[in-house]
Parts: C-alpha cells; structure tokens; sequence
C-alpha cells in the first residue's frame, strides 16, 4: 500500500514512462476514436467486475489504494493543478457506469478540478503520526463508490512532518489497475508536478486514444471470438466443483472477503533452474509456478477437478 519513491526510483519511472510512449507514438495502431454520440459499453474484463460488483454491494471489495511518500517542500496547489490535469487528461479518471436500458455503460464527466484535503498531524506525538495517518488511509480504502455516480477516486493529502507528506488515493478497479497506477499515473503526476512548479506547460504527449475508444474497438474484435467463447462454455458448463481441504477453520457460510498476502522467497539457485525449465519447455513462469500450485492443491486435497483464479491484465496493445 506505499511506496517510497527515492531519486533513483523516481528518475526510472519517468524514464520507463517516456519509452512507453515513444514506443506508443512510433506504432501505428488500429485502436481510432470512437463515435462520440453512440453509447460507450463495458471491456469484457470490467464487465465482469462490474457484476461481480453487484453481487457485492455496499463493499470496497474493488478499491485499489495507492500510497507515495513524499520528503520535502511541497505546494499544495501546484499538487492539485497536476491532479486535475490527470483528471482532464484521462478520461477513465472521470467515468462512471450507469445502468441504461438495463445494461452497464460506461459515461463520461466533463473535467472538474481536484481539492485535496489536507490533514496535519504535526499536532500529535511523532510516534503517534503514522498510525494515525494509516488509520485515516484505511478508512478512506474501506468505503465504498456509488459506481452510477462517481466520481470513482478520493485522495488525501497526509502531513507528518514539516517536509514529510503522504498522498493516499483510492480507486475502484472499474478505472484504475496496477500498470496504470506505477506504469501511468505516478511518472504523469511526476511530470506534471515538476512542469507546473517551474511555471511550464505540461510535457506530456497527447493521448493516441482514450479507454472508451479501447472498449469499444474490444468490443468490435470480439465478435470475432466466438469460437473461443463457445469453447469455454463447454469446457466449463455445469457447477464448478469446489475444492475441499483439510483445514482447521472451514469458509463462513457468509463470504466475508476478508483476506491475507503471505510472501514466499525462493533460493536463487531454484528460481534460476526454474526459469531455465521453462524455456526450455517455452511457458512463462508463471505458468510453472501455477502448475506447481495445482499439484501441491492436489496433493492436499485428492481432487483432480477444481478452479483457480487469476488476475489478467490482457491489454497488449501499445497505448491501453
């Protein structure tokens, strides 16, 4: 949930940011804008967030937080005007998805300006500031969006120190993701920042295509995967067989959604034999390291049937 963003670090994003774009510009592509007056539909993949969503209402099940960290001078204004230019500047930033004629679509607000609000902790105990300022961030994580209305982000602006700040953002899953949030959004802000402070225009290139343009041209390819489509549902037709293992406190009847991360380092030695297995056999490590998963489900368990899920991102195409 933060980032402490060093020099060095700082200096990489943006450089790996402009080598995106550059390599963006320089490749023409078939994704042009879309017909403003026609409705703009869901991307498969926010589709199904969008009903799973439904089925969860009133939840922050879909809320990604970012947190950077920021040691230093800081204007407060000039923060806002780079924040705003990121909203003007993307339009998934400022969309919201009502239902029309009984389907989700996805609807475009004008540009709108961003009032960070601004906490000071200076008042407290130094040892109290972070965990105040991490009970605020999570309190601001943990309520949900009005997906209809939006607008589908809040930030807060947290002071620690006299040059210590950190800038807590949340977003529904429906706009942001994590390439967007350290491949787009941070080098932007950056920029911008830099740009605005120095009194100059903002450095950034036009944008080729918005989201919306890349929801429909999805859309307009998929007409063309039905094939796949139909596959899977064969593949997958009738009730998903559940995975039973042998553990000490079964699931709640009631899904919960709460949940845990726990961080697993393998041996250099392993992961270098393990990368070395997979070209040879022409497959990611991911899916090495997932098979692996599998059997050791398997093992637990006794089953041969059961399903996993993953997070995808799926946009290969430069500029999405």
């Amino acid at each position: 949930m933060s980032d402490v963003l060093t020099e060095t670090r700082r200096k990489q994003l943006l450089e790996d940011y402009f080598r995106t774009r550059m390599e963006t510009v320089s490749e023409p592509g078939a994704i042009g804008p879309r017909d403003q007056e026609k409705r703009i539909p869901l991307t498969f993949a926010q589709q199904q967030l969008w009903l799973h969503a439904q089925m969860a209402p009133n939840t922050a099940l879909y809320n990604e937080p970012l947190t950077v960290r920021h040691r230093g001078s800081l204007d407060v204004a000039v923060l806002e005007r780079a924040f705003g230019e990121i909203v003007r500047r993307h339009e998934a930033w400022r969309t919201v998805f009502p239902v029309l004629d009984g389907e989700p679509a996805q609807k475009v607000l004008p540009p709108f300006s961003v009032d960070l609000p601004v906490t000071d902790l200076r008042s407290l105990p130094p040892d109290q500031r972070e965990s105040e300022a991490l009970l605020l961030a999570t309190a601001d994580a943990r309520l949900p969006f009005e997906l209809a209305t939006g607008p589908l982000f809040r930030a807060r602006l947290t002071r620690l120190e006299d040059e210590h700040y950190r800038l807590d953002v949340v977003l529904h899953h429906l706009i942001f993701d994590g390439f967007s949030g350290y491949r787009v959004f941070l080098p932007e802000l950056m920029a911008l920042y830099e740009a605005f402070s120095r009194g100059e225009p903002s450095p950034l290139p036009d944008l080729d295509f918005q989201f919306g343009d890349y929801a429909n041209w999805q859309r307009e390819q998929g007409r063309d995967s039905q094939s796949h489509l139909q596959y899977w549902r064969a593949r997958l037709r009738g009730p998903s067989p559940s995975l039973h293992l042998p553990i000490a406190n079964p699931a709640p009847a009631l899904q919960t959604f709460g949940g845990a991360m726990h961080s697993v380092s393998l041996p250099t030695r392993l992961s270098d034999a393990l990368r070395e297995l997979c070209r040879e056999e022409g497959v990611t490590l991911f899916m090495a390291l997932l098979a692996a998963f599998q059997v050791l489900l398997y093992r637990y368990s006794g089953q041969e049937d059961f399903v996993i899920g993953s997070n995808t991102a799926g946009r290969r195409h430069p500029g999405t």
